[in-house]
């Protein structure tokens, strides 16, 4: 697909180094969608009004210099990705949800996002993964440095009875391990809905991925706790989690606060309908 049909992956900058860790992680997902990745730093006037010339000024300059930080670590990383960048007055969430609809993908740092509940984190990060009408990744930390190939880096995948019905969720799952090289893992949570998978159900169901990839690792475990708790008892487990958009309230339990302060290589990947993201059964291996 060229990057004249492929929607841009979009970052919220903002001057924190987590949102500079999300510029670093999406330089990948740029390159892999073949997408353009435009920076967007929000100069807020949705809490103090208008702001006098001086005030405003102060801020346009603090943007240019996040902006320009953040070009510069992303040319580090791969100087052939196409940047693009912005600043634009309003909130921080109204302003990328609003342009989330002509986005392949939002990135955004973790800053802000709460210990206890959704209504403590209250943040850009939260209300942006549960509204954005594209995929949304929380990044946390300096995932982004981690190489491919890493073997203590996986691609984590809740799975309840109805996950082989959201091919969306999947689809994502399977790009990322893909790209990444990592292998995944297919978690059998308990879910406060009553559709746990099975353990019989859950091994199917990897049986029937590693039949159509065999290119990606995939391995089942099955746990009777929530995908959070499940990190939280297992803290070798880095890497990237991918939610179906449904369970996007669950991004504070899963990334947030001091539960995984220990925690410093960890993504969640909201999976939403994306034109930009297809995945194909592996070609045929010939012996």
């Amino acid at each position: 697909m060229s990057e004249d049909t492929t929607k841009p992956v979009i970052v919220g900058i903002d001057g924190s180094d987590q949102a500079q860790y999300a510029a670093v992680w999406a330089v990948d997902e740029a390159l892999r969608r073949h997408a353009v990745l435009r920076l967007i730093y929000v100069v807020r006037t949705d809490l103090t009004g208008t702001l006098s010339a001086s005030e405003y000024e102060a801020d346009v300059d603090s943007a240019k210099a996040a902006l320009a930080a953040a070009c510069t670590a992303i040319a580090k990383r791969n100087p052939s990705v196409v940047v693009e960048t912005a600043i634009v007055e309003g909130s921080p969430a109204g302003v990328l949800l609003a342009e989330s609809p002509d986005a392949g993908l939002i990135c955004i740092g973790s800053s802000g996002i709460g210990r206890i509940s959704r209504a403590i984190l209250g943040s850009t990060a939260a209300s942006v993964a549960e509204e954005a009408a594209c995929a949304v990744v929380v990044v946390r930390g300096a995932e982004s440095t981690v190489a491919h190939d890493d073997p203590l880096h996986w691609i984590v995948l809740p799975v309840t009875r109805h996950t082989e019905d959201n091919r969306t969720v999947i689809t994502e799952a399977i790009a990322e391990a893909r790209y990444r090289r990592w292998p995944m893992l297919a978690v059998g949570t308990h879910t406060p809905h009553g559709d746990n998978a099975t353990s019989d159900e859950l091994d199917q169901l990897v049986a029937d991925w590693q039949r159509q990839f065999p290119d990606v690792h995939v391995y089942p475990i099955s746990c009777d706790t929530d995908v959070a708790q499940f990190l939280r008892n297992s803290p070798d487990i880095n890497g990237l989690v991918v939610l179906d958009a449904a369970r996007s309230t669950e991004l504070a339990q899963i990334i947030g606060g001091v539960t995984h302060a220990h925690r410093a290589d960890l993504a969640v990947l909201v999976a939403r309908e994306n034109a930009d993201v297809r995945v194909t059964p592996a070609p045929a291996r010939h012996r």
